[in-house]
């Protein structure tokens, strides 16, 4: 399968149609956190052409950043190729602690976050999101690296 790495655009979110709508968080679609993710570590995996996932680290202060993914409904197939993209990124960056929170009802998306090197700090985060959903705190420390 060809693959390609490209860094995120905000429009690349607007031709993953089918987003799973139960799992995004609207506030993470705002135009100005959309300029904001786009001026950070960001990325978007394309295969043939078409973005598949879209991932990357924002820092909110020196050593601390948050980390956000979104993948189409579709994406089993190009998981293998995500989780080598994202494991080669987060061996290379200086971010001392990367925090992220996953929908507590997305298998797999919790079990993504641990195969990444990402380990449960919260375990449940009552009415989290904006829309009320229970979220999994999870982090990633570079102390933890070898």
């Amino acid at each position: 399968m060809t693959y390609t790495l490209l860094p995120f655009r905000a429009y690349h979110l607007e031709e993953m149609q089918d987003l799973d709508p139960g799992l995004i968080i609207d506030a993470w679609l705002q135009p100005a956190t959309l300029r904001e993710m786009e001026n950070h570590s960001s990325y978007t995996l394309l295969h043939n052409l078409l973005p598949v996932g879209c991932a990357g680290i924002m820092q909110l202060w020196h050593g601390r950043y948050v980390g956000w993914a979104f993948f189409t409904s579709d994406a089993g197939p190009h998981m293998l190729a995500a989780t080598r993209k994202a494991r080669q990124f987060l061996a290379k960056t200086t971010a001392r602690r990367i925090e992220i929170t996953v929908d507590a009802r997305f298998a797999q998306g919790l079990k993504w976050a641990r195969a990444l090197g990402f380990r449960e700090e919260t375990p449940l985060l009552r009415a989290y999101s904006p829309e009320g959903r229970d979220h999994v705190g999870f982090v990633r420390l570079a102390e933890w690296l070898p």
